[in-house]
């Protein structure tokens, strides 16, 4: 019995000392590792209930963490033991403070360096290794009051734990749920996590709640990241389903980033607002990504990018809202499915010699989001139904400035065979409003609206083509700013059904509105419209051009020929329009441009105005077409085309043309007829005065032309009448010239050739082949204006004193016009030798001469006489007679000087009596010009006659 007592007693100071044994043994060894005044307070052993209670253990040493527990209590199920089960019913721990620190050398837990306890690891026995009937369990894990703080280069963190617990963990019960939950500070920021799952299940489930709030994120990167900054907040929601090889996770909730910043040289990011609010799904199946999904909302807030103290991005919000969906195949990337409801407002992007600005951005999902299929890595098709609206819209680079205030684009899009020939299917909408481009800093483009829709079905990318293309402009032009020329502009341009390959272009109609090409600035363009059609056109290799009919109204050409002779914005616009100068290479061989337009009209009124500055004065003049037709225009075929053209011109005369001819045949036939009404001819004065050397007072004139081309032989008549024609020598050379091919002076021929009211009549014929290379415009207008005037001059005369006119002569050169003093020269009046009276013959000639004078009132008559040999030998005998009956005879030199007086006072009775007979026959004294009569002995051809002359 007393050994009974003994152990008893022995027991029980085990019992009761062995707590004393732990806790004096503990503080040794704190002390033997370095710990300043260890404290442990107390260690309780609860035998009966299996409870053990630690209170109040405290070590910390010099540059060494804290390790400070309040209390711990750990309760053992004494029942469960009996079933090889290890199950704690609670463990409770409070006011706990634990840090970690790691040096080059040590790694303390509190101040407690880890590092002496390493030890190489006996070899592990075959047989140790076999499955324990044992099982583990906790009911129970409570903690409250706790400080984990790290400080492991380069990350100092710290985690304060407010209130946390753990409660079912049972490996013989793997399908019931375990939960932890916590709520505390990290980095002094509010931290709370909610999690339940099953751990030890064969399919293990397990949901987390996450909740941290402005969490300073430079107090967890600061030691890799100095320098990133910002706060952090999260609201989320974890799922985790692992059953054998196929695991998936997903989440739900928000994630907030806020003030984040990266400020390193040379660059600085700064983001006001980073948030992500929604859904999302992984999918692993044997170890590999087989899909993964997203829906939700992703928002961003005044992103700026600085480098070098450039920004080079910012952006005031974007806004992305899903689905997005992603699989894989063999862990590769196979199909990429994705919501474009995409919106940004405030872009800009600086870099290099590029910059981007907009707005507003936004781009919608439509019926089919966008879609990417790939096959081992490698896209292989791209297909989308999209709308994208941008406004605000800069963009410029080195030489393009681009801007537009509106820019959408909306259709769905189709690229395949990306992997080999891509090609794409699409039926785009594209609408541009306020669209500005300048190019190479001289050419601007704009446009107050452009429409676009085409269609586009399996194309080649590498050969561009498009199908049913309709375009819409409005309120478009193309500007040289350099020189301040307007190249064109147009108030609505209408493109239909268009296709375009690279061999082809062609579309149904073309309609333009309000067309002006080349202006400067505020001045008259050279070409402008109000309707220009054109139907059915087709350009096939860009040399054979198809048209079936071009029509315009309303057009106004203005031609402006400048002080020098030049065409001064037509060249601005040649120069404009003409690229950078390049080096020449081997001229290519010329393919032939054929084209064919069935019909061109003109309808309404198209007036064509001409100001030359080159001629003084300046010369203007308007052309108004108010019809214009021309049909069957082929240049491929010898088939004839018709032409009709009705006109005013300068708002008066009168101008109808028609003609059917061959152009494009090698031997041209066909036929014309001309009327012109009432051209008032001072209006080319100007040009009259340079190039004929008379200006043009007053007059009209009106032309009759009616002709055939007949195997390339012209034939035609010419009928002209003018109308009160007045002219001024400009006593140029061209005045000269004019006079020497006429003959005669401009101003003589017209007196010749018109009537007694003032008007000229003439028929001219014209003759010639269109082989011979000397015939053509110039010669035309020559025989009209020179050899026509000549031949109806001379007719008219020789019609007006017939029978009297056969020898009527024209001097053939100005020095001739000076000898014989006219340069017409009339059928003179014969005088009988010695006598001065005029015969019956002659009277009836004077008569004609009389009545042609009163018919062409601008006639003007010169009457010359000259004493001749044939008078001499009728009056010298009777004189000679005379002198000798005197009673002193004069001598010979006074009886010759005598006999001359005598002959030239019978030319001047000569003169006087034609000049009388012609008053008489009322022809007025002041268009009568008597000449000096004269004697002639040396000319033994001379006849006795006086001498008529125009």
């Amino acid at each position: 019995m007393r050994y009974f007592i003994a152990l008893i007693a022995v027991l029980a100071i085990a019992v009761f000392g062995l707590p004393y044994l732990i806790q004096d043994q503990t503080i040794r060894w704190l002390k033997s590792q370095g710990v300043v005044d260890p404290r442990f307070e107390d260690i309780e052993f609860e035998w009966w209930t299996g409870a053990v209670i630690l209170k109040g253990l405290y070590a910390q040493a010099e540059h060494k963490p804290l390790l400070h527990v309040e209390q711990l209590t750990i309760e053992l199920n004494y029942a469960a033991l009996f079933d090889k089960r290890i199950l704690i019913d609670q463990i409770k721990l409070s006011g706990v403070h634990i840090g970690l620190q790691q040096t080059a050398t040590a790694f303390y837990v509190g101040p407690i360096d880890i590092n002496q306890f390493k030890a190489q690891q006996p070899a592990v026995d075959q047989a140790d290794t076999a499955a324990s009937d044992w099982q583990f369990g906790i009911k129970q894990v409570l903690i409250s009051d706790l400080l984990f703080s790290v400080d492991i280069k380069p990350f100092k963190q710290q985690l304060q734990i407010t209130q946390a617990s753990i409660e079912d963990v049972y490996q013989w019960q793997p399908t019931t749920p375990t939960n932890f939950d916590l709520k505390g500070l990290l980095n002094h920021s509010a931290l709370k996590i909610s999690a339940s799952g099953t751990p030890f299940a064969a399919h293990k489930k397990s949901q987390l709640r996450l909740n941290i709030k402005d969490l300073a994120i430079e107090s967890v990167t600061s030691g890799v990241l100095p320098q990133l900054s910002g706060v952090l907040n999260i609201e989320l929601a974890l799922g985790l389903d692992i059953d054998n090889t196929s695991i998936s996770v997903s989440h739900n909730g928000r994630v907030e980033l806020a003030s984040l910043a990266w400020q390193e040289a040379p660059q600085n990011i700064k983001l006001e607002n980073l948030l992500w609010q929604g859904t999302g799904d992984l999918h692993l199946a044997k170890g590999q990504l087989a899909s993964a999904s997203l829906s939700g909302k992703l928002g961003l807030k005044q992103l700026e990018i600085v480098q070098k103290k450039q920004k080079i991005l910012q952006l005031a919000t974007l806004k992305w809202q899903g689905p997005l969906q992603v699989t894989f195949a063999s862990g590769e990337l196979h199909q990429l499915s994705v919501s474009e409801n995409l919106s940004l407002t405030g872009l800009l992007f600086n870099r290099a010699a590029s910059k981007v600005s907009v707005k507003q951005l936004l781009a919608k999902t439509g019926s089919e989001p966008l879609s990417i299929s790939l096959d081992k890595g490698i896209a292989q098709r791209i297909s989308a139904s999209t709308a994208l609206s941008i406004k605000g819209l800069s963009y410029a680079q080195k030489g393009v400035k681009l801007s537009a205030q509106n820019l959408t684009v909306n259709g769905r899009f189709d690229v395949s065979d990306l992997h080999k020939t891509p090609s794409l299917t699409a039926k785009p909408r594209l609408k541009v409003t306020a669209l500005r481009l300048h190019l190479a800093k001289s050419m601007l483009i704009k446009s107050g609206s452009l429409q676009l829709t085409t269609q586009l079905n399996k194309i080649n990318l590498a050969k561009p083509m498009a199908s049913n293309i309709n375009l819409n402009l409005t309120s478009f032009s193309v500007d040289n700013v350099a020189n301040g020329l307007s190249l064109v502009s147009l108030n609505k341009l209408i493109l239909k059904k268009a296709n375009y390959t690279a061999n082809e272009f062609n579309f149904s109609q073309l309609d333009i509105s309000k067309l002006k090409v080349a202006a400067l600035k505020k001045a008259t363009p050279v070409f402008s419209a109000n309707v220009l059609q054109i139907n059915k056109m087709q350009l096939i290799g860009q040399q054979q051009l198809t048209i079936k009919k071009i029509s315009v109204s309303g057009t106004n050409s203005h031609l402006q020929i400048a002080e020098s002779g030049r065409l001064v914005l037509l060249e601005k616009l040649q120069a404009a329009l003409s690229g950078p100068q390049k080096t020449k290479k081997a001229t290519p061989v010329k393919k032939v441009f054929s084209y064919a337009i069935g019909e061109i009209a003109a309808s309404g009124s198209n007036k064509i105005q001409i100001e030359d500055k080159s001629v003084n004065p300046w010369f203007k003049s308007q052309l108004d077409i108010s019809q214009l037709r021309v049909t069957a225009l082929n240049s491929r075929s010898a088939n004839t085309v018709p032409l009709r053209l009705k006109a005013k011109i300068n708002d008066s005369a009168i101008l109808d043309f028609s003609a059917s001819i061959t152009p494009f045949a090698a031997t041209k036939d066909g036929r014309w007829s001309l009327h012109l009404r009432s051209l008032s001819m001072p209006v080319i004065s100007p040009y009259a005065g340079k190039f004929s050397g008379y200006f043009l007072e007053s007059g009209k004139i009106s032309l009759q032309s009616n002709g055939t081309i007949s195997a390339n032989i012209i034939k035609g008549e010419n009928k002209v009448e003018i109308q009160q024609l007045s002219v001024r020598s400009a006593g140029s050379a061209a005045t000269s010239k004019t006079n020497s091919s006429l003959n005669m002076p401009l101003d003589v021929a017209i007196s010749v050739l018109e009537d007694s009211e003032g008007n000229i009549k003439l028929s001219i014929p014209v003759t010639g082949s269109m082989d011979d290379p000397n015939f053509g415009y110039s010669s035309i207008v020559e025989i009209i204006a020179k050899k026509g005037l000549k031949q109806a001059a001379f007719g008219i005369l020789s019609k007006a004193l017939q029978p009297y006119g056969a020898l009527i002569t024209i001097a053939k050169t100005a020095i001739e016009a000076k000898q014989n003093g006219a340069f017409i020269n009339l059928a003179p009046i014969i005088f009988s030798p010695g006598k001065a009276v005029v015969s019956r013959k002659m009277r009836g000639y004077l008569s004609k001469i009389a009545a042609m004078m009163k018919a062409r009132k601008k006639l003007k008559l010169k009457i010359c006489a000259t004493g001749v040999l044939q008078d001499k030998l009728v009056l010298s005998p009777e004189i000679l007679l005379a002198n000798e009956a005197l009673e002193n005879p004069a001598s010979q030199k006074v009886i010759e000087k005598s006999i001359n007086n005598v002959i030239q006072q019978l030319a001047t009775s000569r003169n006087k009596i034609v000049e009388t007979e012609l008053k008489r026959l009322q022809v007025s004294s002041d268009r009568l010009f008597v000449c000096f009569a004269k004697t002639n002995f040396k000319n033994t051809k001379l006849k006795s006659e006086v001498k008529l002359g125009l």
